[in-house]
């Protein structure tokens, strides 16, 4: 049996459609959650990889010169973190923060931007920073978000936390603004319950659309065709 990978935006495509709609070589195509090559050439995305390269100590202020609506983005989000790092120098910080879960042939996983972590009181704090120059949506609308459930559910099940150490921070920043947005959520038993039945109902559709592999060696040849380089 394959293993299907599934991240917030796939589960939350697959959750709006019908199950009689869908094929699975025409869901993996469009909903392929590692294809980043198009996301990577969006402000949001060149913002991410950016705050990925200064977490490694790359050099970026030759970039940042030349566009300054990231640099403005990458500014609000430094002054935000170093309040973090000011207030939490005993706990643990983590970025690109990767949980993942196997539920039956599915392999279900989330990436977070930044994690705080206090282990004396089991305590994680997740973060998440998002390019927006529109209107932010709303705290009851990020709240019921796929991107914001799915990694604190995922959490929850791994490390076997009682959900209300859990709780959430998002960050909207603007490159044309000084200054961003925030939202802050706690969790609860009751969110968790509520998104495991959500997550069950929408996997029960995978089960219409069983891949049909004719020429396994042709269908693999393809998909590492289609996969995105990596530079070096």
């Amino acid at each position: 049996m394959q293993l299907i990978h599934l991240n917030w935006e796939s589960l939350s495509i697959l959750e709006k459609e019908e199950s009689f709609k869908l094929e699975y070589s025409d869901f993996e195509i469009r909903h392929n959650p590692h294809r980043y090559v198009t996301m990577c050439k969006s402000e949001a995305g060149q913002m991410h990889l950016l705050m990925k390269q200064i977490f490694l100590n790359v050099p970026v202020q030759k970039i940042l010169e030349n566009y300054p609506k990231l640099a403005n983005c990458i500014n609000q989000i430094q002054l935000q973190l170093q309040e973090i790092f000011r207030l939490n120098t005993s706990e643990e910080v983590h970025q690109d923060y990767t949980v993942q879960l196997l539920w039956e042939n599915c392999l279900i996983w989330s990436e977070i931007d930044l994690i705080v972590i206090n282990p004396e009181k089991s305590e994680f704090r997740c973060i998440n920073w998002t390019w927006n120059e529109g209107n932010v949506p709303t705290e009851a609308t990020i709240q019921q978000h796929w991107k914001t459930q799915l990694p604190l559910f995922l959490l929850t099940k791994n490390y076997n936390l009682a959900p209300e150490t859990l709780s959430f921070t998002y960050w909207f920043v603007n490159g044309c603004s000084n200054t961003s947005v925030e939202y802050n959520f706690d969790y609860n038993t009751a969110q968790f319950n509520s998104f495991f039945e959500r997550l069950h109902k929408t996997l029960q559709k995978l089960s219409t659309m069983q891949p049909e592999i004719k020429n396994p060696n042709e269908y693999y040849l393809r998909l590492a065709q289609e996969a995105p380089e990596v530079e070096i």
